[in-house]
């Protein structure tokens, strides 16, 4: 799919939203306890902040992790599918599509993909300053928020190695990680699971990974990086990145990922931290901030 195709694709689900009487750049009514906007001064334009709060779906288990080619020659997987189990996840995933929290994500997502298609993007890096902001709820659902537009697919990448959180989050035990696959135990698509929802992948490390910035360097995560990001013109990268003032690892890790959006944990950072983490970012990559738990 093209970037003129998502372009358009993108433009006719606005126009749909307004033809269902919904305004596409404004919250509804429902919406008085979601999180303010944090200007920025990105040229590239800034985004909505949402939060998530809604309660797990209990979903089921089916499918191996396999590998073919198309009739175009374009290598394929299909990944597992494992459960997300009932009671967990910590209410990560909006998956009811009607909810004002659904529709937040749903704009937030329009406005960065549109960012992205314009200028060739396919891997987002989803951070803030320190842990425990939100930026894995962030990067979640607007994963989530991508599948579920007709003919695209997301690819959720947690590399934050020091402090993994993503499977644990989700309540989910993958046979292998990313882990793993770095410790030369199994095959990358090994690793590559999907939470039994359409469209959307899901990898990362089960436990912590020590020299992580070696391991977010090295040659290997490097190649693997390109060749997500090139093998499908249809498939949108979120990843989880490290805490930008916790180590050195986001800062290696940048230069590989095309551009980033920022959250904001509302009386959790300080006025410095944010300052110092929006330094670190590149301008001209930077597509915004994200205020979560906000009450107002």
């Amino acid at each position: 799919m093209t970037d003129d195709a998502i372009k358009k694709a993108l433009e006719r689900q606005m126009r749909e939203q307004v033809e269902q009487g919904q305004n596409p750049s404004q919250p509804s009514e429902a919406a008085a306890d979601a999180p303010q906007t944090l200007a920025t001064d990105a040229k590239a334009g800034d985004v909505d902040n949402v939060q998530s709060n809604s309660a797990p779906q209990d979903l089921g288990l089916r499918g191996t992790s396999i590998e073919w080619r198309d009739d175009d020659g374009v290598k394929r997987t299909q990944t597992a599918r494992l459960a997300l189990p009932k009671g967990q996840g910590r209410g990560l995933l909006v998956t009811d599509q009607s909810s004002n929290l659904s529709t937040h994500f749903d704009l937030l997502r329009t406005k960065v993909l549109q960012v992205m298609a314009e200028k060739g993007w396919r891997t987002l890096g989803v951070l803030s300053a320190t842990h425990g902001e939100g930026k894995t709820t962030t990067a979640a659902n607007l994963a989530l928020s991508i599948a579920k537009l007709p003919n695209q697919t997301a690819l959720l990448l947690d590399l934050d190695l020091r402090r993994p959180g993503l499977l644990t989050t989700l309540g989910l035990e993958p046979k292998w990680g990313l882990d793993d696959w770095l410790a030369g135990a199994c095959e990358f698509g090994n690793t590559l699971f999907s939470p039994a929802i359409d469209h959307l992948v899901v990898t990362g490390p089960k436990s912590p990974i020590s020299r992580s910035a070696e391991a977010l360097a090295s040659n290997r995560m490097i190649r693997q990086l390109a060749e997500l990001r090139d093998r499908y013109p249809d498939r949108f990268i979120i990843v989880d990145m490290p805490a930008v003032l916790a180590s050195d690892d986001a800062l290696t890790l940048m230069p590989k990922i095309d551009c980033f959006l920022m959250v904001v944990a509302a009386g959790q950072s300080t006025n410095q931290q944010v300052l110092e983490c929006r330094k670190m970012v590149p301008r001209d990559r930077f597509l915004g901030s994200v205020l979560n738990k906000s009450s107002h």
